[in-house]
């Protein structure tokens, strides 16, 4: 086993890890507005964990897959990942803002 199957490996594990804490989370903060869009972190972490499985598929199961095409497959996905976590820190900071501002009376959109 390599160091690099190793850490494909970790990855999974703390993969498998923040997914369950994303649930537990999702269930505690329901009707919240860090509940309401939790499904952009789940999908962030499950491409995150397919990352890690094109690279293991290009590697161990031979169908094709050239090790570039696997390595533009698995940053393709890491960005993904981003974009969907970058969109719920967004949605959720929106929400916060306009609370807040309602909270203190004051009128007007995002900020």
């Amino acid at each position: 086993m390599t160091s690099a199957d190793i850490l494909g490996v970790l990855a999974l594990v703390f993969a498998a890890g923040l997914l369950v804490s994303v649930l537990a989370l999702q269930r505690v903060s329901e009707g919240s507005m860090i509940a309401e869009n939790m499904t952009y972190v789940l999908a962030g972490v499950v491409c995150l964990a397919a990352s890690v499985l094109v690279g293991w598929v290009a590697r161990f199961l031979p169908l094709g897959l050239s090790s570039e095409m696997a390595e533009m497959g698995s940053d393709g996905l890491i960005i993904v990942s981003m974009a969907c976590l970058a969109v719920y820190f967004y949605l959720v900071r929106r929400s916060m803002v306009l609370f807040m501002r309602a909270a203190r009376g004051e009128a007007g959109t995002d900020g």
